[in-house]
């Protein structure tokens, strides 16, 4: 009687054992078969472009970036075997120009809502950006440009906290066809080349710029208005220029990326007699040497 007990807990133990490593076998199948869900995310949105900066330049941007807290190395994903898996979306940035056509070496972010970088990318031939991103989100992508006068892109995605996601996103946007700009919101203490605080903001975007796009190569040029000797207003160009390939550099930019130069006076843009104009002479300007 004990034995035929014992018999009859022992079928039931490899009862139970046999029915779980069944589940297991079929959720081991289930989740090899589960196929990537695409999430089309070009559907008609409200888009909030941000507005031309047209502000005086000694207007600070609103986000501002401490020099003791730099922008840490962006996770740069554009491989062509990225695939979603349970806690992380794989997201597929289309950019392209008012015809449908690809806009390839546009720089595209993507940022918690409100909070810190997840993922920066270039374009590909196809215009294309590609990376993971963690589920249960809301991000907001906007292309980095060196022009100030470029309306970005900030739209809004919401990415729902479900595994195996893959997320497709078309955006129209036309880069500058410029290649020299002005750094508007980069500041330096009066007569001396020491960075103002509120220049990191501005310097962020250029230090974003150049690490996702790394075969970028610029000059960064110091200028200063009239007031003081010209032999003094060219040292202080120099020296502000410097500053700033400085700070680059201290943040992971190679030095043979960026030539420091200062044209001191010699260029100015608007009236020295003005203050309006001499604030617009006092000015820092970045020229892309190469792409």
């Amino acid at each position: 009687m004990a034995m035929a007990t014992r018999g009859r807990c022992f079928s039931m133990v490899n009862l139970r054992w046999a029915l779980a490593l069944v589940a297991m076998a079929a959720a081991s199948c289930a989740k090899q078969e589960a196929p990537g869900r695409t999430v089309p995310l070009d559907r008609p949105v409200t888009e909030d472009p941000a507005e031309p900066v047209a502000a005086p330049v000694e207007a600070p941007r609103e986000t501002q970036v401490h020099p003791e807290s730099p922008v840490r190395p962006m996770e740069i994903a554009v491989s062509q075997e990225l695939e979603a898996s349970e806690t992380m979306a794989l997201m597929r940035i289309m950019v392209q120009d008012n015809e449908g056509n690809p806009v390839p070496g546009t720089v595209a972010s993507i940022r918690y809502k409100g909070g810190s970088l997840v993922l920066s990318g270039v374009s590909d031939e196809g215009g294309i950006v590609r990376g993971l991103i963690p589920v249960g989100a809301t991000y907001l992508v906007r292309f980095i440009s060196l022009d100030p006068e470029r309306v970005e892109i900030n739209h809004e995605i919401v990415v729902p906290r479900e595994g195996y996601l893959d997320l497709d996103l078309k955006l129209t946007y036309l880069p500058s066809e410029s290649r020299t700009f002005i750094l508007h919101g980069v500041f330096f203490e009066t007569g001396k080349a020491a960075l103002k605080e509120e220049s990191f903001a501005r310097l962020s975007d250029l230090l974003e710029y150049m690490t996702a796009k790394e075969s970028v190569v610029i000059e960064l040029a110091g200028h200063t208005d009239s007031m003081g000797s010209g032999s003094w207003n060219q040292k202080l160009s120099e020296a502000r220029a410097v500053e700033v390939k400085r700070y680059l550099v201290s943040r992971g930019i190679d030095a043979r990326r960026i030539v420091a130069v200062g044209y001191g006076e010699t260029q100015p843009i608007a009236d020295n007699e003005t203050p309006e104009g001499r604030r617009e002479n006092r000015r820092t300007v970045v020229t892309v040497l190469q792409e």
